[in-house]
């Protein structure tokens, strides 16, 4: 593998943004874009990707809390909080190539034409590409790795890391997984290195507040009755929506 002086990744995958801000029928997609830090991304690419969430609100402590269904789920979209994660960690110069927009029907061949023209950039040492664990079958998160580290062997001056598809958030298994690493992920093994498990980073996830749904439970609502008589009537709320 060639020398370089530094390491410089292309992150790949879906962004708020496809087009140019300046020109709209210019398209982002599949197009490369240099970036030496988090402003540069949000003025080309837009924002992170809001969310919908349920929480749980404990009327005994008078506490919202996520419940964790939510916590062991990953977002649809996350490659804004990756680029972010690089930045905040000390991290210099890199390329965006977006694969589509947060209404994009996910697809191996979006990732591929982000690979393709990532060849064409001589700067790059490193291929990134968190969002495709997110994919529904693991055979096609594998197979954009195995076409990354093609390229990565036939140019010699680059490299992939490849995310170990995690198959239960909640509670992994590490020997699973790394079979089926193993047996998925083929070609030149030494342009390449895994992952796991996934990086947990202190970048917060997005939420949009409309979309925000809230659970009450255990609620007590005490009601006098309209004689003011001192029964009262308990009732029970399990469920609200905000």
């Amino acid at each position: 593998m060639a020398e370089v002086a530094t390491a410089i990744p292309a992150f790949i995958g879906y962004t708020e943004l496809t087009t140019d801000k300046k020109d709209d029928k210019k398209s982002l997609i599949a197009k490369p874009v240099r970036l030496t830090n988090i402003d540069e991304y949000v003025e080309n690419f837009g924002g992170p990707y809001a969310e919908s969430v349920s929480v749980d609100y404990n009327t005994n402590v008078s506490e919202f809390y996520i419940p964790d269904s939510e916590k062991n789920s990953l977002a649809k979209f996350f490659l804004y909080q990756a680029v972010q994660h690089f930045f905040n960690n000390g991290g210099g110069a890199c390329y965006v190539v977006s694969t589509g927009g947060y209404t994009s029907d996910k697809s191996s061949s979006d990732f591929i034409k982000a690979l393709d023209a990532v060849s064409q950039v001589d700067e790059v040492t490193l291929f990134v590409m968190p969002e495709t664990v997110t994919l529904d079958d693991p055979q096609v998160h594998y197979d954009i790795h195995n076409a990354a580290l093609k390229q990565a062997s036939e140019l010699q001056d680059r490299f992939a890391i490849i995310d170990v598809l995690q198959q239960d958030l909640s509670d992994g298994d590490a020997r699973s997984d790394a079979l089926l690493m193993r047996n998925k992920v083929v070609g030149d093994l030494k342009y390449g290195a895994t992952y796991y498990p996934y990086v947990r980073s202190s970048i917060a996830r997005s939420y949009d507040e409309d979309l925000v749904t809230v659970s009450l439970k255990e609620l007590d609502i005490y009601v006098l009755h309209e004689d003011y008589t001192a029964e009262i009537t308990k009732t029970t709320r399990t469920d609200a929506t905000k």
